[in-house]
């Protein structure tokens, strides 16, 4: 919801979490948890960090 309310350039399509990272949405692991990059995909096949989560409750 955060990503669709804010202006993005009109190439973006699509965010990406590259590795799939211990302690994210899915991927949980009793209470570990690991930093990790959102990333921002362009058509033209860019990939530019869109935020850095650092903590757990970031990620909501």
């Amino acid at each position: 919801k955060q990503f669709l309310a804010e202006q993005h350039p009109e190439k973006t399509i699509g965010l990406s979490v590259p590795s799939m990272p211990a302690g994210t949405p899915g991927m949980e692991m009793g209470d570990r948890f690991y930093k990790y990059n959102i990333e921002m995909l362009t058509h033209d096949l860019q990939q530019n960090t869109y935020k850095h989560i650092s903590k757990y409750a970031e990620q909501f």
